[in-house]
């Protein structure tokens, strides 16, 4: 096996451990996340609506305001506002 070929076989590899390593890493964030939600939950918050709250600050300013006139539009428009 030529040295190229061995380096792009170890290159290769290396990606691939990396990956695993990042697959597992976010199958710990996920599972901190539940217990996370588990504990609200446990202490009363409504998880739904604390997800929308999460999302809601993940949005800048200017896309959240459009978001929240166009949600009033529509409860508006369904009589529920």
């Amino acid at each position: 096996m030529s040295t190229e070929g061995h380096n792009a076989d170890q290159a290769l590899e290396d990606y691939v451990k990396k990956i695993e390593i990042l697959n597992q890493e976010a199958v710990d964030i996920r599972n901190d996340i539940k217990d996370v939600k588990l504990a609200a939950k446990e202490s009363g918050i409504d998880i739904p609506t604390m997800m929308s709250m999460v999302k809601l600050r993940a949005m800048d300013k200017e896309t959240r305001e459009k978001k929240e006139e166009l949600r009033d539009r529509y409860l508006t428009s369904l009589g529920l506002l």
